[in-house]
This record gives C-alpha cells, sequence and structure tokens, in this order.
C-alpha cells in the first residue's frame, strides 16, 4: 500500500520553495559538515526549522505543525 502524501512544496525559484504557509531556502554550503544546509523561515521573517535537505526540514514542519493542530 501506497502511502500518499498530504502536502507538497511548490518551487518559487531555485532554492526555494513553499510548503505549508512557510519559506524554505536553500541556506548555503556549511563546510565543516560538508553538507548544503536549508532553513524553514516564518510569515515573521525567524528561522523557524534547519536541516540538511529538503526533505528533512518538511518533515520538522510537519512534526511541529501536527503537535500544534493536536493541543
Amino acid at each position: 500500500m501506497a502511502i500518499k502524501k498530504k502536502h507538497t512544496a511548490k518551487k518559487v525559484s531555485q532554492g526555494c520553495y513553499i510548503y505549508r504557509g512557510f519559506s524554505v531556502i536553500c541556506v548555503g554550503y556549511y563546510h565543516p559538515e560538508h553538507r548544503v544546509c536549508w532553513e524553514a523561515i516564518d510569515e515573521y521573517g525567524y528561522g523557524f526549522a534547519h536541516g540538511y535537505s529538503l526533505k528533512e526540514v518538511r518533515c520538522l514542519i510537519d512534526s511541529e505543525l501536527d503537535v500544534l493542530n493536536n493541543k
């Protein structure tokens, strides 16, 4: 049985996406870890979630919003 995704990230430009009301941007290359970093920014301009992949940031957004919706 395939898992159906509820939400998808909409590509705005190269390295910039909109996901569930958050702007998800590629911050750049983080040399000590030899990885690319991603950050979710809320409507007020604050960093909300940080990760090493778009998928990781999407999971962090989903988990936080699911906790807030269950309260």
